[in-house]
């Protein structure tokens, strides 16, 4: 056990067997406050704490510490700052699922892991499906922003834009593991889907519309030759600009649906092809070409709307 976690059960212990006023004076110190007798001031009515609350207080500072250790465990899929025990729930439930899928994952586990009741899962999420759900739009969010700064990030030619955002697309698609399945096929992988989606179901579509936009802005650049001046972000997009040309929007689907199912091919998922030795050492030169042949799609593509019929 760590030492500190140690020194704190025996002050919790030397607190609660000593008087009241011992303890307030020590839940003031953990407080910052001065205790009363060190105030300057006429004395207040005394506000006697329990041993249960000062409990509670040793219960907090002992979680926090718990939290800064847990901290430093943590995997490139949730290299994210956390705040609390919360926070920290729903960032080892984002690496549990994606190693384990929905078929093993456990909530269960995570907090024994964690040192808390299980009984938290509802405290904090309302339910098993609402932790699962909002870990989904967390790992979506995530995914979509990540593709966002790929391609800003790459080199300003047209065709180095829409690589980056492809290739980042495949990488991500592998690395989030068991999310893949939720985020794509919801109602054959758990057992309320309906419970699941509705918490976050229009959220998860802007994303959806805005990055589906980002590509299609992708494409019209490659088409063109040029870079657009203005990057596509929540504040500025516009949905009736991108999704009322079908032909944009076909190519555009069609790409995001091909690089899927590259992602879905290159790690392993595909069940036909996972054993072939063949599949394995071309993969990384089949979906090079893959790519090529994506961008050059978007190049030779016909973009201009077809005209309304009178």
């Amino acid at each position: 056990m760590h030492f500190l976690s140690l020194k704190i059960i025996n002050i919790m212990l030397v607190v609660i067997s000593t008087g009241a006023n011992t303890r307030e004076s020590f839940a003031q110190t953990l407080l910052g406050e001065k205790p009363q007798h060190q105030k300057n001031r006429l004395p207040k009515p005394q506000t006697h704490l329990t041993g249960a609350a000062v409990l509670k207080l040793l219960i907090g500072l002992a979680s926090s510490l718990k939290l800064v250790g847990s901290e430093r465990r943590m995997d490139t899929i949730s290299s994210h700052v956390v705040q609390s025990m919360r926070d920290l729930f729903l960032e080892r439930t984002i690496e549990e699922f994606a190693r384990t899928g929905p078929g093993k994952f456990n909530p269960g586990k995570i907090a024994r892991d964690l040192g808390v009741s299980v009984a938290m899962i509802n405290h904090y999420f309302a339910s098993r499906y609402g932790l699962i759900s909002e870990a989904a739009y967390v790992v979506y969010s995530r995914y979509i922003d990540e593709m966002f700064e790929a391609f800003t990030k790459a080199p300003r030619i047209p065709e180095e834009r829409l690589r980056a955002w492809i290739r980042t697309q495949i990488a991500v698609s592998n690395r989030v593991g068991g999310w893949g399945v939720v985020l794509n096929y919801p109602t054959f992988s758990l057992k309320e889907p309906l419970t699941f989606d509705a918490q976050y179901r229009e959220s998860k579509l802007k994303k959806f519309e805005l990055n589906l936009a980002r590509l299609a802005q992708l494409v019209i650049d490659v088409n063109n030759g040029t870079v657009a001046s203005d990057e596509i972000t929540e504040e500025n997009f516009d949905p009736k600009v991108f999704l009322s040309n079908p032909k944009l929007i076909a190519i555009a689907s069609s790409i995001g649906m091909s690089t899927l199912g590259s992602a879905v091919w290159l790690s392993g998922s595909h069940s036909p092809s996972a054993d072939s030795d063949d599949a394995r050492t071309y993969a990384e030169f089949a979906i090079g070409s893959h790519v090529e042949f994506l961008i050059q799609l978007a190049k030779s593509a016909d973009l201009n709307p077809a005209p309304s019929s009178a």
